[in-house]
């Protein structure tokens, strides 16, 4: 008969993982796009294997969501939502919308990115337990349009300013859809001296990773992205 190791069980965590991913889908960004429709097919078992192997921990569940993001002053439907995919059962259904997203606009060479990062903070979360982990990945070539360069475009929507950016990041109301101090994680891919590099330092649980400008992430490998994910859902800081 099999005798089971109790300490070996208990020792290993298990998560409930909610991962947001925003992506900046303008025409230099087509290099990245593909990268993560060719992967998408084996997402859960690269994150689920990494984790397991690298981090003791398993996954309970995984959710996976993605907002599209171009220029709100000179791009149509320049910020998408997908729905919440639950894999591995959705994974079909996550691949085919990975299959619409298109590289087109832009405009100047920045984009709507914070506001992006905003959406994603006020999606319905469902992991909320201590262990649980709520993440925002962001992958952009560009800047962002900052805070206040918002104000001085004609009809540029001012969806929020720095506060009340910070403070929706910050904030925890209790509501168990909202994020979780605890359970939160931001990863950032951008261009160096970005707005998002300022910002993610006032932002706590962030983790920024430095892209080529206007090279589509064509610099960044898949397998790194899967390895900063998943050192960000195992963070316990």
């Amino acid at each position: 008969m099999e005798i089971l190791d109790i300490g070996a069980l208990q020792s290993k965590k298990q998560k409930n993982v909610d991962i947001v991913i925003c992506i900046d889908a303008t025409s230099s960004m087509g290099p990245c796009i593909n990268n993560v429709r060719t992967n998408a097919k084996k997402f859960y078992q690269d994150i689920t294997y990494v984790l397991k192997t690298k981090y003791n921990t398993e996954i309970s569940s995984l959710r996976v969501q993605v907002i599209v993001f171009r220029d709100l002053e000179c791009d149509q439907n320049a910020i998408e939502e997908s729905k919440f995919f639950e894999l591995p059962s959705d994974s079909l259904d996550f691949e085919r919308y990975l299959n619409t997203i298109t590289p087109r606009g832009g405009g100047d060479f920045k984009e709507s990115g914070l506001e992006a990062i905003y959406t994603a903070m006020r999606t319905k979360w469902e992991a909320k337990n201590r262990q649980d982990r709520q993440i925002i990945c962001l992958f952009t070539d560009a800047d962002a349009i900052d805070f206040n360069e918002k104000r001085e475009r004609i009809g540029y929507p001012n969806m929020f300013d720095e506060k009340k950016f910070l403070n929706q990041w910050n904030s925890n109301v209790g509501n168990e859809n909202t994020l979780q101090n605890h359970a939160k994680r931001l990863v950032v891919y951008a261009p160096p001296n970005s707005v998002y590099e300022r910002i993610c330092k006032k932002m706590g649980c962030s983790f920024y990773n430095v892209v080529i400008p206007m090279k589509g992430m064509s610099d960044i490998s898949f397998e790194a992205i899967i390895d900063m994910i998943c050192a960000s859902a195992s963070s316990q800081s």
